[in-house]
């Protein structure tokens, strides 16, 4: 009962500040108290929890559950396809698998890689080769397309080994030389380079 009670205190509060510092009419108070961060899922469900555990309590944040989808997004493309993908009772903004395939939301983002109008996130044959990804998951780093977080065709990402030099890059460790060069590319290091330097 104290837990509630300071609930409704906690969101009047919330409500009467944001209402006074930005100008608020009373129809977009109401909206405010019932989804405090505008991600599709009332505050009633999402109460104080902080799933991601970064400060941030899920009745404000837009990714609660942390995977770089926002929370609006998820719960948007989990009812499209037609509620928990994976079966597990845990609903995609909270699920840092939602599709269980053993590629985390995080990895598979939320583009489409076989065109098929879900998700990978959502997809659990995400490239469309009839192979199941939980089946397939390993051989995304050998399969000729620059899959999920993939930097180049197989190469960089969270998954696969880095890439040599004149491959696309974002960070460092995309690289086999560990070095991406502002260009985005991978650069050779200065002592695998060929040339003399540093005098």
């Amino acid at each position: 009962m104290n837990q509630a009670r300071g609930y409704l205190l906690l969101m009047f509060f919330f409500a009467v500040s944001a209402c006074g510092r930005l100008g608020y009419d009373s129809v977009n108070t109401q909206s405010l108290l019932l989804d405090s961060d505008q991600d599709g899922v009332p505050d009633s469900e999402e109460l104080f929890g902080d799933s991601d555990g970064d400060g941030l309590a899920n009745f404000l944040d837009d990714d609660d559950d942390g995977d770089s989808l926002p929370t609006a997004f998820e719960v948007s493309e989990e009812a499209k396809a037609g509620g928990d993908v994976d079966g597990d009772g845990t609903v995609a903004y909270l699920d840092t698998d939602s599709d269980g395939d053993g590629i985390l939301d995080s990895e598979e983002l939320g583009d489409d890689l076989d065109g098929d109008g879900l998700p990978n996130f959502l997809d659990t044959d995400s490239d469309g080769d009839g192979i199941p990804d939980s089946d397939d998951a390993d051989t995304f780093c050998a399969d000729g397309r620059k899959d999920f977080s993939e930097s180049d065709v197989d190469c960089g990402g969270a998954g696969c080994s880095g890439c040599a030099d004149e491959k696309s890059c974002s960070v460092n460790t995309d690289c086999q030389s560990m070095e991406c060069g502002s260009t985005g590319t991978c650069i050779a290091t200065s002592c695998s380079d060929g040339q003399k330097e540093w005098g």
